[in-house]
């Protein structure tokens, strides 16, 4: 070949043999993937959701009790990164109970809804519960009045999203006030590690 003119040779064959080296690689990560099964696939539907609840719970104490020893890491994410797990908790409990009842559930990401329907579902003593993230309007001066300003707080602050995300879909910063201690919220999340485990007992036992 002239010395004026690029080997093209080369960089084809290396080309391939990356090709090659990285074909066998990859057919059993397709296989492992195929063939892979999650331990808890066998358990019903309420099992499941309870299950991931759990580990929901589980991830907000642990990011909780991390703030409380770093309070460097204390700032407003991480702070969001813990409610947020905490929340996803409480939404996917509610959502076993409801499948546990077999009721007709109206799936959403609404604390309040779910509760409701999970207080339509058990009804006594042994299921009084009061979950937090959900929302209560204090002064209304009657019942239609504080559904009105229900729906517009949750219209301004979507809760679950503004725990996710920095900026809402239309890339506004959102509009509320945050007040977040490790210290005190790790308070809630005992409390609600109770409520889960005596509620638990109740239902799924």
């Amino acid at each position: 070949q002239p010395a004026d003119q690029p080997d093209i040779t080369r960089p084809k064959l290396r080309f391939v043999r990356a090709c090659r080296l990285s074909a066998a690689p990859l057919a059993e990560k397709e296989k492992a993937v195929q063939t892979y099964s999650w331990e808890g696939a066998d358990r019903d539907t309420p099992e499941q959701f309870l299950a991931f609840s759990k580990a929901y719970l589980r991830a907000a104490r642990v990011i909780c009790r991390d703030l409380i020893e770093n309070p460097d890491e204390h700032t407003y994410e991480n702070g969001c990164a813990c409610m947020f797990n905490a929340r996803l908790s409480v939404e996917l409990f509610l959502k076993a109970t409801l499948f546990k009842a077999n009721s007709s559930t109206q799936l959403s990401h609404d604390i309040d809804a779910l509760f409701a329907q999970f207080k339509a579902a058990y009804v006594g003593d042994a299921y009084a519960w009061h979950p937090p993230f959900i929302v209560e309007v204090l002064g209304a001066s009657s019942e239609s009045e504080q559904l009105d300003r229900m729906k517009t707080h949750k219209k301004e602050y979507k809760q679950d999203q503004a725990l996710r995300y920095p900026r809402s879909r239309d890339m506004q910063l959102w509009q509320h006030v945050v007040a977040f201690s490790a210290t005190e919220f790790q308070n809630e999340l005992n409390q609600l590690a109770s409520d889960v485990a005596r509620l638990e007992s109740e239902i799924f036992s």
